[in-house]
């Protein structure tokens, strides 16, 4: 299933081309969230999903399981970190750690932003950052959308401001303008500085229709430098990534896939 979010796109797209050269046919189906993707396996309009997982969204998934309507196959790619990101002019004002962003409140409007899907995140942030002194509790978190954040950082680019934001380090690597992470030296924000992992899954009767498929879908898995390579060439894009991906296969031998 093909998502908005850089980290899914990718990642089913791989999977789909992996697929299709062990001899599947393989059709993309839309789906606006992941809710909507589980929704479609549940209800046997889509076959497959590979998401990012950070441990609040297990929850998305889990009454599926309960309900056996989905199937979990295993890692595609372990322990990609998330937490607060920045641009090169917060890097600039030595905007750091979590410490030193309290510090730039300023230059920074005091603002922090949040992209839509992880919205169930605003709360926690919100209260750590109440709970924080150097600033902090000034702050505040801005929910927008992947689209509306990506023109921001365009924005804070040309004007040459820092602009500071939550994600996972999959996207953060799909942002052009996004140059590292903020060490967290207090713990202040020990929940949220977490390891995200992507998934595969499938409707449940998948596995026994589909046993060769479902095999073959199993085996998949991508390294950390692979990811890298592919979001840094296509800069989030969802064309570029498909393009890349097309080509990866295309002209260099690859090894998504081993045998289990």
């Amino acid at each position: 299933m093909d998502t908005q979010q850089a980290d899914n796109i990718m990642i089913n797209r791989l999977a789909s081309n992996y697929l299709q050269h062990q001899g599947h046919q393989v059709t993309h189906v839309p789906a606006e969230s992941s809710q909507a993707a589980y929704e479609l396996l549940k209800n046997n309009q889509a076959d497959a999903y590979l998401s990012t997982w950070i441990p609040i969204e297990s929850n998305t998934i889990k009454p599926y399981l309960i309900q056996g309507e989905v199937k979990t196959l295993g890692k595609v790619l372990a322990n990609t970190q998330t937490g607060l990101a920045a641009n090169k002019y917060a890097e600039q004002l030595d905007i750091l750690n979590i410490s030193t962003l309290g510090q730039h409140g300023d230059a920074l409007d005091y603002r922090v932003y949040l992209t839509e899907r992880d919205q169930a995140l605003l709360p926690i942030i919100q209260r750590a950052f109440k709970r924080s002194h150097d600033n902090l509790p000034k702050f505040s978190v801005i929910n927008i959308s992947q689209e509306a954040l990506s023109k921001r950082l365009q924005q804070a680019e040309r004007q040459k401001k820092p602009l500071v934001f939550f994600t996972r380090k999959i996207d953060f690597l799909a942002q052009q303008y996004a140059t590292h992470f903020l060490f967290d030296l207090y713990g202040k924000f020990e929940s949220l500085q977490t390891q995200a992992t992507i998934y595969s899954s499938i409707r449940y009767p998948l596995s026994r229709e589909c046993p060769e498929l479902t095999k073959h879908l199993q085996a998949f898995h991508l390294s950390a430098p692979q990811a890298t390579h592919i979001l840094h060439v296509a800069q989030g894009d969802k064309q570029r990534i498909n393009a890349t991906i097309d080509k990866l296969f295309q002209t260099q031998k690859h090894d998504f896939g081993i045998e289990r």
